[in-house]
Order: C-alpha cells, then structure tokens, then sequence
C-alpha cells in the first residue's frame, strides 16, 4: 500500500515539473532574437521532466505566434536544431535537458508565390490553433488574426487622441 502511495505522489509531482508554455525564466520557456526584420530566431529550454516532442513543439507554437505578432500568416523553418543537454547526476541517474533551436523567415504580402508553391511554409494561425487542441494550457493564447504593426499604432494613437 506505502509503495502505491509513494508512486502516486511521485507521478503527480513530476508531471506537474514540467516546463509551461511562458518566457525564459530559471524554469525553462522561450527567447526571440530578431536577426533581421523578417527572420527571427526563436530557443525554447525544457527541463528534465519534459519531453523533447513537447518542447519542439512549444518552439513551433512560439514561430507561429510571432508570425502572427508581426502581421503576418505565414513562415519557412529555415534551420532547426535539437540539443539535449545530459548532466549525470549519480552513477544511475542522468538529467537530461532539451533545447530546441529554429530560425525562421517570416513572410510578407511580397512572398504569395512562395506560399502556393512550397510544401514547407507553415499557417501560423492553423499550426497555432493544432497545437493549441494538442496541449490545452496553449489553448486561446494565440492572436485571433495577424495583426499589421502600422494598425496597432494608429489605433493606440486614435485611442490616445479621443481621450
């Protein structure tokens, strides 16, 4: 009975250990760095209780909600990278830790031929809303629609000037 208590409470704790869906913090989450106006790299840091499906996955989420951050619904994986960071913990026990690494382009009005002809850009708000059904702590987090940025600021300028 002590023994199916103890894997209880120990499932429950380490599920409830993995890396959320957030910003980098000392427990993992995601970092943009803009490398250009159209290409973004984008890291998500996982802990050791997470798999590495999950946090390839989170770094997809991430591209497809920075697309659509930036006015955008579409993007191309230019590179990605999967690391797992191994650190031994004890003769028998390993932590291992993954990051997931994608660059991506985002593209614009100008890049609709790209779009019909490629079997490898993504509909961010489509992928987003997948993912979202997959893991439901990233449900309703997207944008409804990509967003131009000139909209956003004439609108918070509007906003300010009917005050």
């Amino acid at each position: 009975m002590r023994a199916c208590l103890f894997l209880l409470i120990t499932a429950t704790l380490v599920g409830g250990c993995a890396t959320s869906y957030h910003e980098k913090s000392i427990f993992g989450g995601y970092v943009n760095s803009e490398i250009s106006e159209d290409i973004v790299e984008v890291v998500f840091w996982a802990n050791q209780f997470t798999s590495t499906e999950k946090t390839a996955d989170f770094a997809m989420y991430r591209c497809a909600e920075t697309t659509l951050l930036r006015g955008s619904n579409y993007f191309v994986v230019l590179s990605s990278e999967l690391f797992i960071d191994r650190e031994r913990l004890s003769r028998w026990t390993d932590k291992q830790t993954p990051r997931v690494y994608k660059r991506i382009k985002i593209l614009n009005e100008h890049s609709r031929e790209v779009v019909e002809h490629s079997a490898f850009v993504y509909d961010a708000k489509e992928l987003g809303q997948s993912l979202g059904l997959k893991y439901g702590e990233l449900k309703g987090r997207l944008p409804d629609q990509a967003r131009p940025a000139s909209t956003e600021n004439e609108s918070s300028q509007d906003a300010a000037s009917n005050r």
